[in-house]
């Protein structure tokens, strides 16, 4: 297990049977909440930009990443401030991308 810290590892391995347990008593841990479906509808488009941005040496940024994603779809223009940031920041963190907060 590359990356992982081993004191993480064990502690997991030492509150394993706690969590089995738990989960037998509560059907709800059993599921996984996979979360809303994003409301940006151009999210690779957007994942491309960044990424040629990036080739072409340019720093990007979020109120950059933002502008564009304006650019790109009406329906998002519309939205508030901060779930247009809310909203970007988790698809830039799900491609595992990370612009500069400005």
């Amino acid at each position: 297990m590359e990356g992982l810290n081993p004191s993480s590892v064990r502690r997991w391995i030492k509150v394993l049977p706690k969590l089995k347990k738990e989960s037998f008593r509560r059907q709800s841990n059993l599921t996984m909440h996979t979360g809303g479906v994003s409301s940006f509808k151009h999210p690779s488009e957007l994942v491309q930009w960044v990424l040629e941005l990036r080739n072409e040496g340019m720093p990007v940024s979020m109120g950059m990443v933002i502008l564009k994603a304006s650019q790109m779809d009406p329906d998002f223009r519309r939205k508030k401030s901060q779930t247009k940031y809310s909203v970007i920041r988790r698809l830039l963190r799900s491609k595992m991308l990370f612009v500069s907060s400005g």
